[in-house]
């Protein structure tokens, strides 16, 4: 679940195990490439991306815990995203894990 100030996106899953931990993202960016992929950026180097239009968002690493601000793609494997202190990432394959 991707929630932000409050708001949750997507839904729990409903599991008679150990719930997962909720992800807490306060998104300065998001893009989406079309109606089912995208990216959002944020607070301490966070990058999430989702391939079902919001539904659920998996956490990449991003090597950084600088604040990313904003990013963009030319397409739905290059892209890049910039944040604090200069710092500037980069993808060639949509931010695989």
């Amino acid at each position: 679940m991707l929630s932000y100030a409050g708001l949750s996106i997507g839904e729990s899953p409903d599991v008679a195990t150990e719930a997962e931990p909720e992800l807490v993202v306060c998104p300065v960016g998001v893009y989406f490439v079309d109606e089912l992929r995208g990216w959002a950026v944020g607070t301490e180097g966070t990058i999430v991306k989702t391939s079902d239009g919001g539904a659920t968002w998996t956490p990449l690493d991003s090597g950084t815990s600088n604040h990313v601000a904003g990013l963009d793609f030319v397409d739905e494997v290059s892209g890049w995203a910039v944040g604090a202190n200069e710092t500037i990432l980069s993808t060639s394959d949509g931010g695989q894990l």
